[in-house]
């Protein structure tokens, strides 16, 4: 029987409330269904995972990857919802975008203020992601995140406001709304092959630019054994001499750089002579990636057993380059 699967991985939107009113995980499988109203398809709910998305790990997250795969292989599913927290739900819905090739809707939401709090935004939340997982229009977009009645894409979304119902935003705009359970789409994002999955490199890091930013953590971070590190830098990708220089110390010892932007939109690329100093350097320029998305990108290329130039050719196959 054809059925949408909703797979509980915890956040505020399940989130329950602990001494002194200090919102912690906790709520199980099967609650989110049970307080929803009648849909048009039947919803199988599966818990994958209980507490507040600032405490995923890597583990936790491939767990949720490989049950959004067995869901998806079923085929009686229509469509998957993941309920998430906000902090980490960006990334979690990224990952999903990577490896997920066929047209069987994915969608992430989640919600601001947790159940019983006044205004909770989850169960619409919850709703308008049901109607676009089970609608025709979600087929063939990925994963998105549907939020506030905003249909984004997953590569491109990032979550812009702390407390805000409207918590997420995309660089290029909505591909449609939901409103009283209809889907409209204004637009469907590119697809890039998807690429295989063999777990996360736990050495990657991120590195901030900032002014006068000496390369002493990109120093320690590659003599204490990191194959890859993102570089947050400034502006279109460009960083002092320090930086540049201990850029070339981490590519000559082996460790894949990637270049993204401090900015939120624009992307970078090497033109201005500090970013084609890092590009000569042997830094790979990730487009309009944000540093948290490029740190997974980078971790799963190494776990795949890429090393740098083979990242850097896997960068320009999945379109981040």
């Amino acid at each position: 029987m054809a059925h949408l699967v909703l797979l509980n991985a915890g956040g505020t939107i399940s989130a329950e409330a602990g001494p002194g009113g200090v919102l912690r995980g906790g709520a199980g499988p099967a609650v989110l269904a049970q307080g929803l109203p009648d849909a048009a398809l039947p919803v199988r709910e599966i818990g994958v995972y209980r507490g507040l998305s600032e405490d995923m790990t890597f583990a936790d997250v491939s767990g949720l990857l490989a049950a959004l795969a067995m869901a998806v292989a079923d085929p009686q599913t229509r469509g998957v919802v993941v309920a998430h927290g906000t902090d980490t739900l960006e990334e979690s819905a990224f990952l999903a975008d990577l490896m997920h090739g066929a047209d069987t809707p994915v969608v992430f939401t989640g919600a601001q203020r947790a159940p019983g709090a006044l205004g909770f935004d989850g169960q619409i939340n919850l709703m308008d992601a049901l109607a676009v997982a089970g609608s025709e229009e979600g087929r063939g977009l990925g994963a998105v995140i549907v939020f506030a009645g905003r249909i984004l894409a997953a590569r491109h979304a990032r979550k812009r406001r702390t407390t805000a119902p409207d918590a997420f935003g995309a660089d290029g705009g909505d591909l449609g709304r939901v409103a009283a359970g209809a889907v409209q789409l204004f637009a469907r994002p590119v697809r890039s092959p998807p690429m295989d999955f063999h777990g996360l490199d736990a050495s990657v890091e991120i590195v901030t630019a900032g002014l006068g930013a000496s390369g002493r953590i990109l120093d320690l971070l590659t003599q204490q054994g990191a194959r890859g590190v993102v570089l947050q830098a400034l502006g279109r990708g460009n960083v002092g001499r320090p930086l540049v220089e201990a850029t070339a110390r981490a590519t000559a010892s082996g460790c894949a750089v990637l270049v993204v932007s401090r900015s939120d939109e624009g992307g970078v690329a090497p033109e201005y002579e500090a970013g084609r100093r890092l590009a000569d350097a042997g830094a790979h320029f990730c487009g309009r990636l944000d540093a948290a998305k490029a740190r997974l990108a980078l971790a799963c290329l190494l776990a795949n057993g890429l090393d740098s130039a083979g990242v850097g050719a896997a960068l320009k196959t999945y379109g981040f380059s």
